[in-house]
């Protein structure tokens, strides 16, 4: 709020003031201000749609590979274990960058790469858009969704047609480099590079130590004894329903 109420007054990020990640929340924040109001409510109400799209997203990722009964509890038992901490706010950049990811997934998964249609082509690209977007938000949730979707088309392709890998990837990758490109061209414009570059790089790297703490220390924070008891009751109570 603090960030979206300066952004109003004229306020340039990393500029201006300091910030931490990459700028796109905070356009979808200032969006959303613009629009409902600053009231905290609003933005409530913002994630607990984007929480719903986003165990529908999951859900439909899942029925790919199970049965639809199995893919309900497995989302039912994520969004208790998800929310399951003290400080859940329900909107976070976190999740939003997450939202985005899975949408590039989802995308991904009901597409054909070996297929050349244009619809394919499209599937492709916008699966970019959605990493490249995931990218904007928050850099580390970006980077690790594209080096899955790299690495998944990679292996799809190598065998049955590794001379499509190339050209694959640049339709992935392509969105990903003009959205990003268009995002830096803007800092640059406002005179907010070097400090961007500062903020996001040097000194965010330093201030998260190293980069095995960087990689690791979210998930070490968000798995607790709780979270695991809950996770082991979801799985009981799923073996107990399949059972009967």
């Amino acid at each position: 709020h603090t960030y979206s109420a300066a952004m109003s007054e004229g306020k340039v990020p990393y500029r201006d003031f300091y910030f931490f990640i990459t700028p796109l929340y905070l356009y979808i924040y200032g969006a959303i201000i613009s629009l409902f109001g600053g009231a905290f409510i609003v933005f409530r109400i913002y994630g607990i749609v984007e929480r719903v799209f986003l165990n529908a997203i999951l859900y439909s990722i899942l029925t790919k590979y199970f049965k639809p009964f199995t893919a309900a509890f497995a989302c039912a038992a994520a969004f208790l274990i998800y929310s399951n901490h003290n400080i859940d706010i329900v909107y976070s950049y976190y999740q939003t960058s997450l939202f985005a990811s899975l949408g590039a997934i989802s995308m991904l998964a009901v597409c054909n790469p070996l297929d050349n249609s244009k619809k394919q082509l499209a599937m492709l690209c916008a699966t970019g858009i959605l990493a490249g977007i995931s990218l904007l938000i928050k850099q580390t949730t970006g980077i690790f969704t594209l080096a899955c979707i790299i690495s998944y088309l990679f292996l799809y392709l190598f065998k049955p047609a590794p001379k499509r890998i190339l050209g694959v990837l640049c339709a992935v990758l392509l969105p990903v480099f003009v959205i990003c490109a268009w995002q830096c061209f803007i800092i640059y414009k406002d005179g907010a590079w070097d400090a961007f570059i500062a903020q996001i790089f040097t000194n965010g790297f330093q201030s998260k130590g190293s980069v095995y703490s960087i990689l690791t220390n979210f998930y070490k924070l968000s798995f607790s004894f709780h979270k695991l008891l809950s996770f082991l009751l979801a799985c009981a109570f799923w073996f107990i329903l399949k059972a009967n």
